[in-house]
């Protein structure tokens, strides 16, 4: 039987909210906003002993503390978690490839991360798979997608593989 590990939400939030208040003053809005990022979800999730969860930092696209940095970081994980399916095929079942949110001094930085089980060898192959995964090629992609985006003029290749809504995904020759 798995063991689960639990936490006492309300402590542990309002300790998170004292430290952010330590660290962002008297501005709620950011305060709220950190909460519910970051501290909330994980909060809430209970996790196994035997899953775990690792971090990839696959590229610098999003940079924490610029202006765009959150519109930018929202693309970056879509971008990411569509590629990832795209060059490596679906994951296995139970695998979770997910945009998590981390506290960093400057404010939040985000990363992909992975939650698997190690006993699982599919899991292990297809993690594996991701981290060798080349990053730079997949920033420069994405920086040009980016700019696409924002002049109004997405390339019809780009157009055809929806990089910018993994939920409506076809390729070309899938017609």
């Amino acid at each position: 039987m798995k063991k689960k590990q639990t936490t006492n939400f309300n402590d542990t939030a309002e300790e998170a909210r004292s430290a952010l208040q330590d660290l962002l003053g008297d501005d709620e809005d950011a305060i709220e906003l950190e909460m519910e990022e970051m501290v909330y979800p994980m909060l809430e999730r209970e996790t196994e002993s035997d899953w775990d969860s690792f971090q990839l930092d696959m590229t610098g696209f999003a940079q924490v503390g610029s202006a765009d940095y959150w519109e930018k970081q929202k693309f970056e994980g879509d971008f990411l978690k569509k590629r990832i399916v795209f060059l490596l095929g679906p994951p296995p079942d139970g695998l979770r490839i997910e945009w998590k949110g981390y506290p960093h001094d400057f404010g939040t930085y985000h990363s992909i991360c992975v939650r698997l089980d190690w006993e699982n060898d599919s899991h292990v192959k297809y993690f594996n798979k991701m981290e060798d995964i080349d990053g730079e090629p997949l920033e420069e992609e994405m920086a040009e997608i980016w700019e696409q985006e924002k002049s109004g003029k997405l390339e019809e290749d780009n157009k055809v593989f929806n990089l910018l809504k993994p939920e409506s995904d076809v390729e070309p020759d899938q017609h």
